[in-house]
């Protein structure tokens, strides 16, 4: 734990985006001259220059992709599975 440091952080909550509900972000200590206008303008547009570039990687996956996802490692498990066994038969 630090003791005796002092950080100003802004939160602006978004409304717009899928995959984050707050933006926390750590103001530097040399900049005290910004309004807060300006800051939240600031963290919006580094918000939707984040968003558009697809640096944020935020895909939710949708029902039928985890059903299918669920279907085929079933599948692959169990040709695995039975691979094995039939190895074994073979083999003794």
């Amino acid at each position: 734990m630090l003791k005796g440091i002092q950080k100003n952080v802004m939160v602006v909550k978004l409304t717009s985006s899928p995959c984050f509900e707050w933006a926390y972000f750590v103001l530097r200590s040399e900049r005290d001259d910004l309004r807060q206008g300006e800051m939240v303008r600031e963290a919006n547009r580094i918000i939707s220059e984040s968003d558009s570039r697809g640096r944020v990687g935020c895909r939710l996956m949708k029902k039928w992709e985890r059903v299918m996802l669920v279907v085929w490692g079933a599948l692959g498990g169990g040709l695995a599975v039975a691979c094995i066994w039939l190895g074994f038969l073979l083999f003794l």
